[in-house]
């Protein structure tokens, strides 16, 4: 005998039964995001009970299925109430989560941190990363977020606990590969420098015995192979300076960068007097890094200055201007600008917006000042100049 078929007034009767199911999920979703529930302690047969006025049951369903651990604590870290997934976390079982310490979850080397996380959720909110323990002995790092409850039976406060051991792995492999890669590309460009520079002492001697006495296409081939390796020497010299810089971080004395300009145009020197470039600045503050590098910002910047100028004489004033906590410096010029739409691309290794014919170089001179610059916790960036010629910003921490 076939089983009855469904009437279509029963298919819409179950149409709107969904649409209203999911109208009340929206609803109970809004209402978590904007705060407008209310947390309550009540009690159940199996001890005390935490639940939320208002909140139906879409939402208990949401908390007990998400991909994340929830619990509630009291104001001393008691758990009032957790989830499953906080209770795979820890390695243990609902009945053993709920009423125990969360501290008592926490690596002892975590727990003035945890302790500290718990009085400012109970105060306001938190975020910050610690060490869980299993009861299994295993650690897993987490973040967790946590924000104050207004109970007034019990206040305290609720949390949110993410397993972050996977990008914790990812950012292991990526940091290690970043060390190989640095160590691989000094090696090379350490390597490359000796054999290199026998070619061009060769290429070179020829030039100078041969030059003239061959004919017209030896000398140009000879002038070519100069030329080659001569730019040659520069990529890989720039290639090792690109290198250096992720191999030196460490705590910085506060460096004085009006000395680090002073060191930037002293290595410019040359440069300057044949442009007749005119530099500069104001009051220059100190600031937490290293001196060398700081010189060698200033000096790519400056140097670009010039190397980019108009027909005018390049004029370049430099500039810091103190923003919370941090310093922002900048190097303004008045030569022939850079597009916005190449702000970007500018600090990309190897990029450049010019022929070798047009103006000399690497194109690395602005990815080593970003590298350096982000080394030491800032940023740099391209700014619009308000008229001809380019404005470069970086920021450093004060501190």
């Amino acid at each position: 005998m076939r089983a009855a078929q469904p009437t279509k007034r029963a298919l819409a009767r179950e149409n709107e039964e969904l649409r209203a199911r999911l109208a009340e999920a929206e609803e109970t979703l809004r209402l978590i995001r904007s705060g407008e529930v209310d947390a309550l302690l009540a009690s159940g047969a199996g001890g005390p009970i935490f639940t939320l006025e208002g909140a139906e049951q879409p939402y208990r369903i949401l908390i007990e299925t998400i991909n994340e651990g929830a619990i509630t604590l009291s104001s001393t870290g008691a758990i009032l109430y957790s989830n499953r997934r906080f209770a795979d976390l820890v390695g243990a079982s609902l009945d053993q989560t709920i009423g125990a310490a969360l501290e008592s979850f926490v690596a002892p080397a975590d727990r003035p941190a945890f302790e500290a996380l718990l009085a400012q959720a109970c105060q306001s909110c938190c975020s910050g990363e610690i060490m869980l323990q299993t009861r299994q002995g295993q650690l897993a790092p987490v973040l967790l977020s946590g924000r104050q409850l207004e109970l007034d039976a019990l206040p305290g406060a609720c949390m949110v606990v993410t397993d972050i051991s996977q990008h914790k792995r990812v950012e292991q492999e990526l940091r290690r590969s970043n060390v190989e890669l640095e160590q691989y590309m000094y090696v090379a460009s350490h390597d490359l420098q000796e054999p290199l520079r026998m070619v061009s002492s060769y290429v070179q001697l020829l030039e100078r015995r041969y030059k003239g006495r061959l004919d017209d296409n030896a000398d140009t081939y000879i002038a070519y192979a100069v030329d080659g390796a001569a730019r040659m020497q520069r990529l890989i010299q720039d290639l090792l300076a690109y290198s250096r810089v992720g191999s030196q971080k460490r705590a910085h004395a506060p460096a004085d960068s009006g000395a680090a300009v002073a060191q930037a145009v002293a290595n410019l020197h040359v440069a300057i007097e044949e442009s007749g470039a005119q530099i500069s600045h104001g009051g220059l503050p100190s600031v937490p890094v290293d001196a060398g590098q700081l010189a060698q910002v200033f000096q790519n910047l400056i140097g670009n200055a010039i190397k980019y100028r108009s027909q005018a004489a390049p004029l370049i004033q430099i500039a810091a201007d103190q923003r919370e906590d941090e310093w922002v410096f900048s190097v303004q010029d008045n030569g022939i600008g850079i597009e916005p739409q190449y702000a970007e691309r500018i600090f990309i290794i190897f990029q450049r917006l010019h022929t070798r014919q047009e103006y000399p170089g690497t194109g690395i001179g602005l990815a080593i000042c970003k590298k350096i610059v982000e080394c030491h916790g800032g940023r740099i960036w391209l700014e619009a100049a308000g008229g001809q010629g380019a404005r470069f910003c970086f920021a450093l921490p004060s501190r």
